[in-house]
């Protein structure tokens, strides 16, 4: 069985769980549950497509959910569906 390639390799240390992902951009996002309601969507919204978060599966639970910021800011910037408003 081939090893698989680390998640490191492609993505540095830039990963972070859903909670200091929040805290860490507490400016753009008030609470927790607007980026959890935004990953709900992760398939349809282009979350996935950009590479903006990884589903890391364990023993057959559901994924743990890992955020890379600057894929997900590039995501924001792309006019992202449903990514926050901000008014002028």
């Amino acid at each position: 069985m081939p090893t698989p390639e680390p998640v490191s390799d492609e993505f540095g240390d830039a990963l972070m769980r859903v909670s200091p992902f929040g805290q860490r951009y507490r400016h753009i996002y008030a609470k927790d549950h607007q980026i959890r309601w935004l990953l709900r969507d992760r398939a349809t919204n282009g979350l996935l497509d950009y590479g903006a978060v990884v589903e890391v599966f364990a023993n057959g639970s559901r994924p743990s959910l890992l955020i890379h910021p600057p894929r997900w800011f590039a995501w924001m910037r792309a006019g992202g569906s449903h990514a926050p408003r901000r008014n002028p």
